[in-house]
């Protein structure tokens, strides 16, 4: 389930994050599964995953907690971490197919570009949105004014 409510992502905007805080975000959303749980996280699979420290993956988890973006409930060895509101069970495949399922995909190339770890918070964020309006155009059209895109 490697994808992001758009509502979750909006969200996302205000909180200040750091460029790992949303590399975090997105290796996360490759584990959770339909209900944005991702069960048995161990440091070092994320580490891997996102080319950062332990001492960041603990830092990334402990302030995305406190920003409740993430639940974390620590495990025998392993944390089961919940991305909060992005549980997609209640849609179903019509709704996929009609197009009223906002998401984002990050199982994109684009999040795996050496360039992507250049990126400030806010550029990151910016290409997610972009992204999102590029992919929006088969089922729906999305205008944005002059003025919020500067």
């Amino acid at each position: 389930m490697q994808r992001i409510k758009l509502d979750v992502f909006h969200s996302l905007f205000e909180k200040e994050l750091t460029g790992n805080e949303i590399d975090f975000i997105i290796a996360l959303t490759h584990l959770q599964n339909g209900r944005g749980e991702a069960f048995g996280v161990h440091y070092k699979e994320m580490c891997e995953k996102m080319d950062i420290s332990v001492q960041a993956f603990y830092d990334c988890k402990k302030s995305l907690a406190q920003k409740g973006i993430i639940q974390v409930t620590k495990g025998q060895k392993d944390y089961d971490i919940v991305l909060c509101g992005n549980d997609f069970t209640s849609y179903t495949d019509r709704d996929y197919k009609t197009g009223n399922v906002p998401y984002i995909r990050t199982n994109q190339k684009l999040f795996y570009d050496v360039n992507w770890k250049k990126l400030k918070p806010a550029q990151k964020l910016l290409i997610m949105d972009l992204l999102n309006i590029n992919e929006a155009g088969k089922f729906r059209t999305h205008r944005i004014k002059r003025e919020n895109l500067i």
